[in-house]
Protein backbone atom coordinates (compact mmCIF):
# COMPACT_ATOMS: atom_id res chain seq x y z
CA UNK A 1 0.00 0.00 0.00
CA UNK A 2 2.66 2.25 0.69
CA UNK A 3 3.84 1.76 -2.75
CA UNK A 4 1.26 3.56 -4.30
CA UNK A 5 0.33 5.97 -0.90
CA UNK A 6 -1.78 9.04 -2.70
CA UNK A 7 -4.09 5.96 -4.54
CA UNK A 8 -4.97 4.53 -1.65
CA UNK A 9 -5.80 7.63 0.53
CA UNK A 10 -8.04 8.44 -2.12
CA UNK A 11 -9.82 4.93 -2.41
CA UNK A 12 -10.18 5.41 1.62
CA UNK A 13 -11.65 8.91 1.62
CA UNK A 14 -14.36 6.87 -0.87
CA UNK A 15 -14.30 3.63 1.19
CA UNK A 16 -14.54 5.05 4.67
CA UNK A 17 -12.94 1.94 5.97
CA UNK A 18 -12.67 3.06 9.29
CA UNK A 19 -16.56 2.39 9.36
CA UNK A 20 -16.32 -1.22 8.85
CA UNK A 21 -13.30 -1.81 11.56
CA UNK A 22 -15.03 -4.55 13.24
CA UNK A 23 -15.99 -6.41 10.15
CA UNK A 24 -12.57 -5.66 8.26
CA UNK A 25 -10.07 -4.34 11.06
CA UNK A 26 -7.01 -5.66 8.82
CA UNK A 27 -8.15 -3.47 6.34
CA UNK A 28 -9.00 -1.04 8.43
CA UNK A 29 -5.52 -1.09 10.47
CA UNK A 30 -3.82 -0.70 6.24
CA UNK A 31 -5.66 2.09 5.56
CA UNK A 32 -4.79 3.75 8.83
CA UNK A 33 -1.05 2.89 8.81
CA UNK A 34 -0.87 4.65 4.94
CA UNK A 35 -2.97 7.48 5.87
CA UNK A 36 -1.21 8.47 9.10
CA UNK A 37 2.32 7.38 7.98
CA UNK A 38 2.68 4.40 10.34
CA UNK A 39 4.77 2.50 7.88
CA UNK A 40 5.71 -0.75 9.37
CA UNK A 41 9.28 -2.15 9.33
CA UNK A 42 9.64 -4.86 7.10
CA UNK A 43 12.37 -7.74 7.11
CA UNK A 44 14.58 -5.99 4.71
CA UNK A 45 14.47 -2.35 6.10
CA UNK A 46 15.33 -4.25 9.24
CA UNK A 47 18.27 -5.49 7.37
CA UNK A 48 19.19 -2.50 5.64
CA UNK A 49 19.00 -0.73 9.32
CA UNK A 50 21.59 -2.95 10.72
CA UNK A 51 23.44 -2.44 7.95
CA UNK A 52 23.38 1.39 8.09
CA UNK A 53 24.44 1.02 11.41
CA UNK A 54 27.12 -1.25 10.89
CA UNK A 55 25.68 -3.93 13.55
CA UNK A 56 26.84 -6.97 11.73
CA UNK A 57 25.51 -8.94 14.42
CA UNK A 58 22.03 -7.72 14.34
CA UNK A 59 21.96 -8.49 10.31
CA UNK A 60 23.82 -11.54 11.08
CA UNK A 61 20.97 -12.96 13.41
CA UNK A 62 18.35 -11.53 10.99
CA UNK A 63 19.86 -13.06 7.56
CA UNK A 64 20.58 -16.17 9.10
CA UNK A 65 16.46 -16.90 8.56
CA UNK A 66 16.63 -15.95 5.00
CA UNK A 67 19.40 -18.32 3.85
CA UNK A 68 19.49 -16.72 0.45
CA UNK A 69 19.90 -13.36 1.10
CA UNK A 70 22.35 -14.30 3.92
CA UNK A 71 24.77 -15.58 0.56
CA UNK A 72 23.96 -12.08 -1.05
CA UNK A 73 24.49 -9.83 1.21
CA UNK A 74 27.78 -11.76 2.63
CA UNK A 75 30.29 -9.63 0.67
CA UNK A 76 29.22 -6.40 2.21
CA UNK A 77 29.07 -8.36 5.85
CA UNK A 78 32.47 -9.12 5.18
CA UNK A 79 33.19 -5.23 3.97
CA UNK A 80 32.02 -4.25 7.09
CA UNK A 81 33.93 -6.65 9.71
CA UNK A 82 36.03 -4.98 11.87
CA UNK A 83 38.65 -7.81 12.00
CA UNK A 84 39.36 -11.87 11.36
CA UNK A 85 37.31 -12.95 14.45
CA UNK A 86 33.87 -11.09 13.50
CA UNK A 87 34.56 -12.36 9.89
CA UNK A 88 35.07 -15.86 11.18
CA UNK A 89 31.73 -15.59 13.13
CA UNK A 90 29.90 -14.26 9.76
CA UNK A 91 31.28 -16.96 7.81
CA UNK A 92 30.60 -19.65 10.29
CA UNK A 93 27.32 -18.46 10.46
CA UNK A 94 26.92 -18.40 6.86
CA UNK A 95 27.95 -22.30 6.73
CA UNK A 96 25.11 -23.42 9.19
CA UNK A 97 23.40 -22.36 6.62
CA UNK A 98 24.47 -23.13 3.70
CA UNK A 99 22.13 -26.59 2.93
CA UNK A 100 19.34 -24.12 2.72
CA UNK A 101 21.09 -21.95 -0.08
CA UNK A 102 20.17 -23.21 -4.04
CA UNK A 103 22.66 -24.15 -6.09
CA UNK A 104 23.23 -21.90 -8.41
CA UNK A 105 23.36 -19.25 -6.02
CA UNK A 106 26.05 -20.94 -4.32
CA UNK A 107 28.14 -21.57 -7.42
CA UNK A 108 27.72 -17.73 -8.07
CA UNK A 109 28.98 -16.86 -4.41
CA UNK A 110 31.85 -19.38 -5.24
CA UNK A 111 32.62 -18.00 -8.54
CA UNK A 112 32.24 -14.17 -6.74
CA UNK A 113 34.72 -15.17 -3.93
CA UNK A 114 37.33 -16.47 -5.51
CA UNK A 115 38.19 -13.42 -7.61
CA UNK A 116 37.23 -10.87 -4.64
CA UNK A 117 41.07 -10.51 -3.43
CA UNK A 118 42.25 -8.92 -6.76
CA UNK A 119 40.65 -5.10 -7.06
CA UNK A 120 38.42 -5.02 -10.57
CA UNK A 121 38.55 -1.91 -12.35
CA UNK A 122 34.48 -2.52 -13.22
CA UNK A 123 31.83 -4.25 -12.01
CA UNK A 124 29.48 -6.66 -14.68
CA UNK A 125 25.52 -6.21 -13.56
CA UNK A 126 22.54 -8.41 -14.78
CA UNK A 127 19.34 -7.02 -13.80
CA UNK A 128 16.97 -9.22 -12.80
CA UNK A 129 14.94 -10.36 -14.92
CA UNK A 130 16.55 -9.41 -18.28
CA UNK A 131 20.07 -10.34 -18.05
CA UNK A 132 20.74 -9.59 -21.81
CA UNK A 133 20.72 -5.69 -20.58
CA UNK A 134 24.22 -6.52 -19.33
CA UNK A 135 25.08 -3.04 -17.14
CA UNK A 136 28.91 -1.94 -16.34
CA UNK A 137 29.56 -0.01 -13.34
CA UNK A 138 32.48 1.98 -13.38
CA UNK A 139 32.97 2.22 -9.36
CA UNK A 140 34.86 -1.40 -8.43
CA UNK A 141 34.05 -2.37 -4.64
CA UNK A 142 37.51 -2.78 -2.32
CA UNK A 143 38.56 -5.70 -2.54
CA UNK A 144 38.19 -8.44 0.63
CA UNK A 145 41.16 -10.40 2.28
CA UNK A 146 41.93 -13.76 0.57
CA UNK A 147 41.55 -15.88 3.90
CA UNK A 148 37.45 -14.15 4.32
CA UNK A 149 37.14 -15.25 0.70
CA UNK A 150 38.58 -19.01 1.05
CA UNK A 151 36.42 -19.08 4.39
CA UNK A 152 33.09 -18.73 2.40
CA UNK A 153 34.48 -20.77 -1.12
CA UNK A 154 34.92 -23.65 1.52
CA UNK A 155 31.53 -23.51 3.10
CA UNK A 156 29.68 -23.36 -0.44
CA UNK A 157 32.18 -26.26 -2.01
CA UNK A 158 31.12 -28.29 1.04
CA UNK A 159 27.29 -27.78 0.97
CA UNK A 160 27.94 -27.96 -2.45
CA UNK A 161 29.56 -32.02 -2.00
CA UNK A 162 27.16 -32.94 0.89
CA UNK A 163 24.19 -32.12 -1.52
CA UNK A 164 25.83 -33.73 -4.77
CA UNK A 165 26.72 -36.99 -3.08
CA UNK A 166 23.06 -38.04 -2.13
CA UNK A 167 22.66 -38.07 -6.33
CA UNK A 168 23.37 -41.26 -8.49
CA UNK A 169 26.93 -42.30 -8.76
CA UNK A 170 29.18 -41.35 -12.33
CA UNK A 171 31.47 -43.96 -11.84
CA UNK A 172 34.89 -42.85 -14.00
CA UNK A 173 34.73 -38.98 -15.14
CA UNK A 174 36.76 -37.50 -17.59
CA UNK A 175 35.88 -32.94 -18.42
CA UNK A 176 37.27 -31.49 -21.26
CA UNK A 177 39.10 -28.71 -19.99
CA UNK A 178 38.07 -26.18 -23.09
CA UNK A 179 34.72 -26.45 -20.10
CA UNK A 180 36.96 -24.13 -18.22
CA UNK A 181 35.69 -20.98 -21.35
CA UNK A 182 31.83 -22.65 -20.98
CA UNK A 183 29.85 -20.72 -18.18
CA UNK A 184 26.89 -22.20 -16.71
CA UNK A 185 23.29 -21.62 -18.23
CA UNK A 186 21.38 -20.47 -15.17
CA UNK A 187 18.85 -19.49 -17.09
CA UNK A 188 18.21 -18.45 -20.51
CA UNK A 189 14.74 -16.83 -20.49
CA UNK A 190 16.12 -13.93 -22.38
CA UNK A 191 18.80 -15.32 -24.69
CA UNK A 192 18.38 -14.99 -28.35
CA UNK A 193 17.30 -18.60 -30.35
CA UNK A 194 20.63 -19.55 -32.28
CA UNK A 195 21.72 -22.66 -34.00
CA UNK A 196 23.41 -23.92 -30.85
CA UNK A 197 23.12 -22.51 -27.59
CA UNK A 198 25.39 -21.81 -25.31
CA UNK A 199 25.74 -18.96 -21.66
CA UNK A 200 26.64 -15.52 -22.08
CA UNK A 201 29.96 -14.97 -21.38
CA UNK A 202 31.35 -18.28 -22.75
CA UNK A 203 33.88 -18.71 -25.75
CA UNK A 204 34.49 -20.68 -28.40
CA UNK A 205 37.37 -21.10 -30.80
CA UNK A 206 37.65 -19.15 -33.75
CA UNK A 207 38.04 -22.24 -36.95
CA UNK A 208 41.13 -21.85 -39.45
CA UNK A 209 41.46 -19.26 -41.51
CA UNK A 210 42.54 -15.46 -42.47
CA UNK A 211 39.26 -13.76 -43.06
CA UNK A 212 36.16 -13.33 -40.62
CA UNK A 213 32.84 -13.08 -42.31
CA UNK A 214 30.09 -11.59 -40.19
CA UNK A 215 26.18 -10.90 -41.94
CA UNK A 216 22.71 -10.02 -40.94
CA UNK A 217 19.73 -11.04 -42.39
CA UNK A 218 15.97 -9.14 -42.03
CA UNK A 219 13.15 -8.65 -44.31
CA UNK A 220 10.21 -6.04 -43.87
CA UNK A 221 6.22 -7.05 -44.01
CA UNK A 222 3.62 -7.65 -41.99
CA UNK A 223 4.12 -8.03 -37.95
CA UNK A 224 0.11 -8.72 -35.88
CA UNK A 225 -1.55 -7.61 -38.87
CA UNK A 226 0.33 -3.85 -39.42
CA UNK A 227 2.95 -3.42 -42.00
CA UNK A 228 6.46 -1.91 -40.82
CA UNK A 229 7.15 0.25 -43.72
CA UNK A 230 10.68 0.74 -44.39
CA UNK A 231 13.21 -1.20 -42.15
CA UNK A 232 17.05 -0.60 -42.50
CA UNK A 233 19.26 -2.34 -40.10
CA UNK A 234 22.82 -1.35 -39.76
CA UNK A 235 25.30 -3.76 -39.39
CA UNK A 236 28.56 -2.35 -37.67
CA UNK A 237 32.10 -3.75 -36.75
CA UNK A 238 34.09 -1.83 -33.64
CA UNK A 239 37.92 -2.40 -34.19
CA UNK A 240 39.24 -2.23 -30.52
CA UNK A 241 42.92 -2.88 -28.92
CA UNK A 242 43.92 -4.91 -26.19
CA UNK A 243 42.78 -2.10 -24.02
CA UNK A 244 39.33 -1.24 -25.70
CA UNK A 245 40.80 1.66 -26.94
CA UNK A 246 38.60 2.31 -30.53
CA UNK A 247 41.14 1.88 -33.10
CA UNK A 248 38.73 2.00 -36.67
CA UNK A 249 35.01 1.03 -37.39
CA UNK A 250 33.32 -0.12 -40.54
CA UNK A 251 29.96 0.64 -41.18
CA UNK A 252 27.68 2.40 -43.54
CA UNK A 253 29.79 5.59 -42.88
CA UNK A 254 32.80 4.00 -43.10
CA UNK A 255 32.67 0.72 -45.93
CA UNK A 256 36.30 0.15 -45.78
CA UNK A 257 39.16 0.17 -44.38
CA UNK A 258 43.05 -0.25 -46.12
CA UNK A 259 44.82 -0.48 -42.91
CA UNK A 260 42.88 -3.03 -41.33
CA UNK A 261 41.97 -4.69 -44.58
CA UNK A 262 38.18 -4.79 -43.69
CA UNK A 263 35.08 -4.53 -46.28
CA UNK A 264 31.37 -3.60 -45.58
CA UNK A 265 29.25 -5.07 -48.50
CA UNK A 266 27.33 -1.64 -48.47
CA UNK A 267 24.34 -0.05 -47.23
CA UNK A 268 20.71 -1.53 -47.92
CA UNK A 269 17.85 1.04 -46.45
CA UNK A 270 14.77 -1.20 -47.11
CA UNK A 271 14.44 -4.71 -47.47
CA UNK A 272 10.71 -5.96 -49.01
CA UNK A 273 12.19 -9.30 -50.02
CA UNK A 274 14.92 -9.35 -47.48
CA UNK A 275 17.93 -7.70 -47.43
CA UNK A 276 21.76 -9.02 -46.38
CA UNK A 277 24.71 -6.88 -44.91
CA UNK A 278 28.00 -8.41 -44.62
CA UNK A 279 31.57 -7.59 -43.59
CA UNK A 280 34.73 -8.99 -44.24
CA UNK A 281 38.16 -8.30 -42.01
CA UNK A 282 41.54 -9.64 -42.39
CA UNK A 283 42.56 -11.11 -38.86
CA UNK A 284 46.43 -10.85 -39.79
CA UNK A 285 45.84 -7.12 -40.97
CA UNK A 286 43.85 -6.47 -37.87
CA UNK A 287 46.55 -7.71 -35.20
CA UNK A 288 49.67 -6.52 -37.50
CA UNK A 289 47.96 -2.92 -37.00
CA UNK A 290 47.54 -3.13 -33.31
CA UNK A 291 43.82 -4.11 -33.20
CA UNK A 292 42.25 -7.18 -31.16
CA UNK A 293 38.74 -7.00 -30.39
CA UNK A 294 36.34 -6.98 -33.11
CA UNK A 295 32.95 -6.30 -31.71
CA UNK A 296 29.51 -7.16 -33.93
CA UNK A 297 27.17 -4.31 -33.39
CA UNK A 298 23.70 -4.17 -34.76
CA UNK A 299 21.56 -1.52 -35.25
CA UNK A 300 18.17 -0.55 -36.34
CA UNK A 301 18.83 2.73 -38.72
CA UNK A 302 14.72 3.09 -38.71
CA UNK A 303 14.15 2.31 -34.78
CA UNK A 304 12.09 -0.79 -35.23
CA UNK A 305 12.41 -2.92 -32.41
CA UNK A 306 13.94 -6.17 -33.39
CA UNK A 307 11.04 -8.05 -32.06
CA UNK A 308 8.70 -6.04 -34.42
CA UNK A 309 10.31 -7.55 -37.58
CA UNK A 310 9.15 -10.24 -39.47
CA UNK A 311 12.58 -11.99 -40.07
CA UNK A 312 16.10 -10.80 -38.55
CA UNK A 313 18.97 -12.88 -37.45
CA UNK A 314 23.28 -12.25 -38.20
CA UNK A 315 25.60 -15.09 -38.09
CA UNK A 316 29.05 -15.72 -38.41
CA UNK A 317 31.72 -17.52 -40.42
CA UNK A 318 35.13 -17.66 -41.19
CA UNK A 319 36.81 -17.47 -44.83
CA UNK A 320 40.05 -17.84 -46.11
CA UNK A 321 40.31 -14.83 -48.58
CA UNK A 322 38.56 -11.50 -48.29
CA UNK A 323 35.19 -10.70 -50.40
CA UNK A 324 35.11 -14.14 -51.72
CA UNK A 325 32.20 -16.99 -52.00
CA UNK A 326 28.67 -16.85 -51.15
CA UNK A 327 27.38 -14.07 -48.47
CA UNK A 328 26.63 -16.55 -45.93
CA UNK A 329 27.23 -19.93 -47.50
CA UNK A 330 25.40 -22.71 -45.42
CA UNK A 331 28.10 -25.04 -45.02
CA UNK A 332 30.80 -22.47 -43.44
CA UNK A 333 28.25 -20.87 -41.53
CA UNK A 334 29.35 -21.65 -37.74
CA UNK A 335 26.59 -20.17 -35.73
CA UNK A 336 23.26 -17.82 -36.10
CA UNK A 337 21.35 -16.09 -34.03
CA UNK A 338 18.23 -14.74 -34.06
CA UNK A 339 17.38 -10.94 -33.40
CA UNK A 340 14.07 -10.67 -31.46
CA UNK A 341 14.80 -8.64 -28.32
CA UNK A 342 12.52 -5.29 -27.32
CA UNK A 343 15.65 -3.29 -28.67
CA UNK A 344 16.88 -1.34 -31.35
CA UNK A 345 20.99 -2.22 -30.58
CA UNK A 346 22.32 -5.68 -30.19
CA UNK A 347 25.76 -7.16 -29.53
CA UNK A 348 25.75 -10.91 -30.21
CA UNK A 349 29.38 -11.24 -30.58
CA UNK A 350 32.67 -10.48 -29.68
CA UNK A 351 36.20 -11.93 -31.43
CA UNK A 352 38.92 -12.00 -29.53
CA UNK A 353 41.68 -12.00 -32.03
CA UNK A 354 44.56 -12.37 -30.81
CA UNK A 355 43.73 -15.31 -29.02
CA UNK A 356 40.70 -16.58 -31.79
CA UNK A 357 38.23 -16.73 -29.42
CA UNK A 358 34.45 -15.63 -29.47
CA UNK A 359 32.86 -14.36 -26.90
CA UNK A 360 28.99 -15.06 -27.03
CA UNK A 361 27.60 -11.66 -25.14
CA UNK A 362 23.95 -11.96 -26.49
CA UNK A 363 23.35 -8.13 -25.12
CA UNK A 364 20.45 -5.45 -26.12
CA UNK A 365 20.91 -1.85 -25.49
CA UNK A 366 18.58 1.15 -25.70
CA UNK A 367 19.50 4.73 -26.22
CA UNK A 368 17.12 7.88 -26.57
CA UNK A 369 15.29 7.76 -29.68
CA UNK A 370 16.18 11.53 -30.55
CA UNK A 371 19.50 10.01 -31.19
CA UNK A 372 20.48 8.38 -34.59
CA UNK A 373 21.51 4.32 -33.68
CA UNK A 374 24.67 4.26 -35.21
CA UNK A 375 28.75 3.26 -33.83
CA UNK A 376 29.79 6.06 -34.02
CA UNK A 377 27.38 7.74 -31.79
CA UNK A 378 26.96 4.66 -29.29
CA UNK A 379 30.92 4.33 -29.38
CA UNK A 380 31.43 5.15 -25.42
CA UNK A 381 28.55 2.54 -24.25
CA UNK A 382 29.74 0.39 -26.60
CA UNK A 383 33.16 -0.07 -26.05
CA UNK A 384 32.40 -0.40 -22.06
CA UNK A 385 29.75 -3.00 -22.46
CA UNK A 386 32.31 -4.81 -25.39
CA UNK A 387 35.04 -4.45 -21.92
CA UNK A 388 32.64 -5.82 -19.79
CA UNK A 389 31.85 -8.63 -21.21
CA UNK A 390 35.54 -9.93 -21.87
CA UNK A 391 36.52 -9.27 -18.27
CA UNK A 392 33.10 -11.67 -17.00
CA UNK A 393 33.92 -13.83 -14.42
CA UNK A 394 31.25 -16.42 -13.79
CA UNK A 395 31.08 -19.95 -12.53
CA UNK A 396 31.99 -22.57 -15.23
CA UNK A 397 30.73 -25.65 -16.38
CA UNK A 398 34.17 -26.89 -15.67
CA UNK A 399 33.59 -26.07 -12.03
CA UNK A 400 29.64 -27.45 -12.39
CA UNK A 401 30.99 -30.78 -13.49
CA UNK A 402 34.33 -31.27 -11.24
CA UNK A 403 32.23 -30.92 -7.80
CA UNK A 404 30.09 -33.32 -9.02
CA UNK A 405 32.65 -35.61 -10.26
CA UNK A 406 34.21 -35.31 -6.44
CA UNK A 407 31.29 -35.67 -4.95
CA UNK A 408 29.68 -38.74 -6.48
CA UNK A 409 31.97 -39.94 -8.89
CA UNK A 410 36.20 -40.51 -9.87
CA UNK A 411 38.37 -38.24 -11.86
CA UNK A 412 40.11 -39.91 -14.55
CA UNK A 413 42.72 -38.42 -17.24
CA UNK A 414 41.88 -41.38 -19.96
CA UNK A 415 38.74 -40.16 -21.52
CA UNK A 416 38.51 -43.89 -22.72
CA UNK A 417 38.02 -45.12 -19.66
CA UNK A 418 35.25 -42.75 -18.49
CA UNK A 419 31.83 -43.67 -17.66
CA UNK A 420 30.79 -40.34 -17.93
CA UNK A 421 32.04 -37.65 -20.15
CA UNK A 422 31.79 -34.13 -20.28
CA UNK A 423 32.90 -32.52 -23.49
CA UNK A 424 32.27 -29.57 -26.33
CA UNK A 425 31.22 -32.58 -28.62
CA UNK A 426 30.22 -35.52 -27.01
CA UNK A 427 28.39 -37.17 -23.81
CA UNK A 428 26.93 -34.12 -21.71
CA UNK A 429 28.01 -31.03 -23.83
CA UNK A 430 27.14 -26.99 -23.03
CA UNK A 431 24.47 -27.49 -25.60
CA UNK A 432 22.21 -29.75 -23.67
CA UNK A 433 21.32 -26.79 -21.27
CA UNK A 434 17.84 -28.11 -20.58
CA UNK A 435 19.65 -31.42 -18.79
CA UNK A 436 22.18 -29.12 -17.10
CA UNK A 437 19.54 -27.34 -15.60
CA UNK A 438 17.48 -29.64 -14.70
CA UNK A 439 20.24 -32.50 -13.63
CA UNK A 440 22.89 -30.70 -12.15
CA UNK A 441 21.59 -27.26 -11.27
CA UNK A 442 18.61 -28.35 -9.50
Amino acid sequence: MFRYKVKWIRLGEILHPGEYKHRFPNAAKGFDAVRNHKKPLTFYSKVEKALEQQDVSKAVSLLGKRPGDFARRIDHLLRLSTGEQEAGSIIVAFATVTHHVSTPVLLQLYSHMKHRHHRQDMRVVFPKGNVSKVMALDNPLPSLRKTFCDGVINACKDALHERFAKLPPLGNVWIDERLREQTIPFSQRSSSKTLKTISRGSKLTIPEGDTLRFFIWWKEGFVNGEHTGNVDIDLSAGIYDENWQYKEHISYTNLSSKSFKAFHSGDITSAPNGACEFIDLHIPTVLKKGGRYILMSVYSFSIHPFVMLPECFGGWMVRQHVESGEIFEPSTVQNKVDLASDSTISIPLIFDLQERKLIWTDISLHHHVEFKNNLEQNNGSVSLMGKAMTKLLKPTLYDLFSFHAEARGILIHDKQKADTIYSLDEGVTPYDIETIIETYLN
